[in-house]
């Protein structure tokens, strides 16, 4: 806290205090530091804020504060362009989906599963959130996918049957349900 009161006040001082703060169980404190840390940078950020937006981010996240998150998540995004993963995707649709973001959650899955398309993680999240949002067609697709992707793993085989079900398709629904059950 004396450094970041001091001349030698930087963004590296107040994530060090943020550190300290998660250590004591202060979520609220730590977000300040990050705060004053992302504070040490003006808009248009330069790139060296990128590593302080994604921790703030990702705390905000945890806290529940899901905008203000996918906020952090879209600043880091204009950054770091080509640098970005799947995973990078997939975390800030997490947060899209839970700040009731829904068309951005769907595009941001899109490009996880684009970015990926052999994981089933992501294709199995596309079509949960499809499912969720009422775009059964699309989640069944994306289901069958994720089954084709994984045949082992129950989620995909869940999906598929409550898509299934959904659409009015109760026996094949069903058969898949009992795969799922079975895994």
């Amino acid at each position: 806290q004396q450094l970041a009161q001091s001349d030698m006040r930087s963004a590296d001082i107040f994530y060090a205090a943020a550190q300290c703060r998660l250590a004591l169980k202060d979520q609220e404190g730590a977000i300040a530091q990050l705060d004053s840390a992302v504070n040490t940078f003006t808009k248009p950020y330069l790139r060296a804020a990128a590593p302080y937006l994604m921790a703030r981010g990702r705390l905000l996240d945890a806290a529940g504060k899901y905008r203000p998150a996918v906020t952090d998540f879209n600043e880091y995004e204009k950054l770091m362009p080509g640098q970005l993963t799947a995973d990078f995707y997939y975390l800030r649709e997490q947060s899209e989906y839970a700040g009731h973001l829904y068309q951005q959650a769907i595009d941001d899955i899109k490009k996880a599963v684009d970015m990926a398309p052999q994981d089933p993680v992501y294709q199995t999240e596309k079509a949960s959130v499809e499912l969720r949002v009422g775009l059964t067609d699309d989640a069944i697709a994306s289901a069958r996918e994720a089954v084709r992707l994984a045949p082992d793993q129950a989620d995909g085989h869940l999906l598929l049957g409550l898509g299934l079900c959904v659409k009015g398709q109760k026996k094949e629904g069903l058969e898949s349900l009992q795969k799922a059950k079975n895994r």
